[in-house]
């Protein structure tokens, strides 16, 4: 999946807007599973469940207002001795996005990351929560059925599945990043207490990274 995104064929604007309308249609078909399957884990009633799309389709709608402009060169200024040269800041997809999902949003956090890991030009892998297992199974079954397995892809399994994503993003991060996602790892296997794990959610807020979600490039 990062091979895909080296090669550039994620880069184009007609690339990102295609995943966008994809996930879009997944919203609008499946949004009566999607209901069923957050009233079976949480009980949530459909009002609830519909927060949790909306919100989704929100960052959709704005994601699209604004790509065009996101993705144009940004000029920089230039020290008086590199003059009359010209500079810019190009943002380019880092690879493969992983999304880890939490129990309580299963559904909001999982695809609202997702947004703007295609709208940036990734792939991405989502692994939602096991404690919320048919949110889980749904999102499996809609993704297949909507997106390019090689573009989005979701992966089930419990913190043993979550670990083993952690340790190949881990491999590819920087040193920094790969730190904190092997204190992660140990923390989703529950091997670290106390202050151990006061400190990778610290780090975690250092690198600006969500604590309902880790984003890394795979």
């Amino acid at each position: 999946m990062r091979a895909l995104v080296q090669r550039g064929e994620t880069r184009s604007l007609a690339w990102r807007l295609e995943q966008l309308d994809r996930l879009q249609r997944l919203l609008q078909v499946e949004e009566s599973e999607a209901a069923s399957a957050l009233a079976a884990d949480l009980g949530k009633p459909e009002l609830e469940a519909q927060f949790e799309l909306v919100a989704v389709r929100q960052e959709l709608a704005l994601t699209r207002r604004h790509l065009r402009r996101w993705m144009r060169p940004r000029s920089v200024g230039l020290p008086a001795w590199a003059l009359p040269g010209r500079a810019a800041i190009h943002a380019e997809p880092l690879g493969c996005v992983l999304i880890l999902g939490p129990w309580n949003y299963p559904l909001q956090l999982c695809l609202h990351p997702l947004v703007s890991a295609l709208a940036a030009g990734n792939t991405a892998v989502l692994k939602p929560s096991e404690h919320a297992p048919h949110t889980a199974r749904w999102m499996a079954a809609a993704v297949a059925r909507h997106f390019d397995p090689h573009h989005v892809e979701v992966v089930l399994g419990d913190a043993e599945a979550a670990a083993t994503l952690l340790d190949q993003a881990a491999k590819t991060a920087g040193v920094k990043k790969g730190v904190v996602m092997k204190s992660l790892r140990a923390a989703l296997l529950g091997s670290l207490q106390g202050p151990d794990l006061i400190t990778t959610w610290q780090l975690l807020h250092a690198i600006g990274a969500d604590q309902a979600r880790i984003s890394a490039s795979l």
